[in-house]
């Protein structure tokens, strides 16, 4: 009887993160507490009872964390109902992992899961990645991984017996994210990004930054001993001044490529569409050995220490519409320059096999910024390496798989121009009724560019229950995308009615 007396007890004690839509934590918040705003739990509390639909709601401060968090396959969401993890509001949630020693087994978080959704959440000093990535369909949407002890993101495998690729993550999107400053004691490992050696399909960086790494920005190392990787598609990614930290140390024998796409023969078909690499150690893009078909479209690559480009004998890599210019050694380009498509750079002297050349007079301007960051978390690179208005490399590329344009043909490089005027739209909410409860909104602000995905989340107050949206929906949490000026209801029904007795 004591034994089923000890379980009912767990269950009650953990009943009370349930009976809220949301679960909050803080760093000063204990397992004790039910997980309402007013009085947090623990994140470790949260994320063995948050269920799917619900959203972990992080507050800001730093979280001391001595001990990998590890979210188990079994702990998943679902298509239609991800558990989520958010930083609240605009505050920034912090997971220091310093008080970990440098090793393999000490990862910061260890997402093996399904179906989770990470937004606005800097993880740093973990003793060996930020993150290992080993679930799949999951999204890490403006998360920054900074002075980890190995890259500061890897998408591999978690269980060492998952030997074929279709155990491996797949079909995650890291998206609008941020890695830096990642060094391991060798001075040779630490990547901001990785999807290497056991990395399964449909896997997706967007938007995401890499930059003073002590090895690469980007690597998709493959040795024979694992075989092929999934293909990996890159669109809109920055990588520079790897191979050098933010405080000027370099690294002894690290890499110090931006974009490293391959290794030891094997070959992967890799996407590369519009991405920037400038100012790193070695090579802007690389195929490191990759004997496959990798299809660069529309990139940039500016002042790498040796070439900008570097594809060597062996693939059957496809050229559409790239640009290089000033770089310490030539580009190689083995492969096929569609339609002489391409500006290289060889022996220091731009040519592209046709009568295009480039200088500095065909930018706007060539002094590399400090990259910021728009409102939905895409890289700002400001006026650097835009076209000038007079250049001829304007609308003399040819047509690429997804690569959209403005005039008559896409431009030469990475950086469109010719773009229209950014339409801002409000966004307004109201609880009904106003009494019921609270409405946060992520990125909060007032207005937003258009195509700007905001998530809302309705927070019933004491003796209200959330019911539905003006919409229709009926989820506490709701993605819209803002394409219109639009005004949404949050609707609340009191949970307790009083009747009078008159005898």
């Amino acid at each position: 009887m004591k034994k089923k007396l000890t379980s009912l007890f767990g269950v009650l004690w953990l009943f009370p993160l349930c009976m809220f839509s949301q679960i909050y934590v803080s760093p000063t918040g204990t397992a004790g507490n039910p997980g309402t705003l007013s009085s947090p739990t623990t994140l470790a509390n949260a994320i063995v009872t948050v269920s799917p639909g619900q959203t972990i709601y992080m507050r800001g401060g730093t979280y001391s964390i001595a001990s990998t968090i590890l979210i188990e396959r079994a702990n998943s969401g679902t298509s239609s109902n991800l558990k989520r993890i958010e930083a609240y509001n605009s505050e920034v949630p912090i997971l220091d992992f310093s008080a970990q020693t440098e090793s393999s087994s000490n990862r910061g978080i260890v997402l093996d899961g399904l179906y989770w959704y990470f937004k606005g959440i800097t993880i740093r000093n973990a003793g060996d990645n930020g993150m290992l990535l080993s679930g799949n369909n999951n999204t890490i949407d403006n998360c920054i991984f900074e002075k980890n002890r190995d890259t500061g993101l890897q998408l591999s495998r978690y269980t060492t017996s998952y030997t074929s690729i279709s155990q491996w993550p797949s079909n995650n999107l890291i998206l609008n994210c941020e890695s830096f400053d990642n060094k391991d004691s060798g001075s040779e490992n630490a990547d901001g990004f990785a999807a290497k050696l056991t990395c399964g399909q449909g896997n997706i960086f967007r938007g995401c930054i890499s930059h003073n790494n002590i090895d690469d920005g980007w690597d998709l190392y493959t040795k024979t001993d694992t075989g092929p990787i999934g293909i990996i598609l890159f669109e809109n990614c920055v990588a520079y001044n790897n191979g050098t930290l933010t405080t000027s140390g370099t690294s002894g024998s690290g890499d110090k490529n931006g974009f490293k796409l391959g290794g030891e023969g094997i070959a992967v078909n890799h996407i590369v569409r519009r991405c920037i690499a400038y100012g790193n150690g070695q090579h802007g893009f690389t195929d490191n050995n990759n004997l496959g078909s990798i299809e660069m479209s529309n990139n940039t690559s500016y002042n790498n220490a040796e070439s900008n480009f570097n594809f060597r004998t062996g693939g059957t890599h496809q050229f559409r519409n790239n640009l290089s210019f000033n770089s310490g050694s030539s580009d190689k380009k083995t492969g096929t320059d569609v339609s002489n498509s391409n500006v290289w750079w060889i022996n220091n002297v731009s040519t592209n096999g046709g009568s295009l050349v480039v200088s500095s007079a065909d930018f706007v301007t060539l002094t590399a910024p400090t990259v910021t960051k728009n409102a939905d978390g895409s890289p700002n690179l400001g006026n650097f390496l835009t076209l000038s208005a007079s250049s001829d490399l304007i609308n003399a590329g040819v047509s690429a798989t997804g690569i959209t344009f403005n005039g008559t043909a896409p431009d030469l490089g990475a950086r469109e121009s010719g773009g229209t005027t950014v339409t801002n739209y409000t966004l307004t909410t109201t609880a009904n009724p106003t009494a019921g409860g609270s409405i946060a909104r992520s990125p909060n602000a007032t207005s937003y560019a258009a195509g700007t995905a905001v998530t809302l989340t309705a927070t019933p107050a004491s003796g209200y229950t959330f019911t539905s949206w003006s919409n229709g929906a009926t989820t506490a949490t709701i993605t819209l995308t803002m394409n219109a000026n639009t005004t949404i209801t949050a609707n609340f029904t009191a949970t307790t009615t009083s009747y009078t007795l008159t005898t």
